[in-house]
């Protein structure tokens, strides 16, 4: 059980790390804004103009 916890814990960073990662990417290619709104849902269209 408590290796179990410590794998868990260990793939929880791993994500963290990559989702930084990825962040980090997407704002290279867009602003943090559009990126931002485009989370949210909001239509493509919608957030260029």
């Amino acid at each position: 059980e408590l290796q179990k916890s410590k794998q868990l814990e260990e793939s929880m960073r791993k994500l963290d790390i990559e989702m930084r990662r990825t962040d980090e990417l997407l704002y290279q290619m867009i602003p943090k804004q559009v990126a931002d709104r485009l989370r949210k849902g909001e239509a493509a269209v919608e957030t260029c103009q």
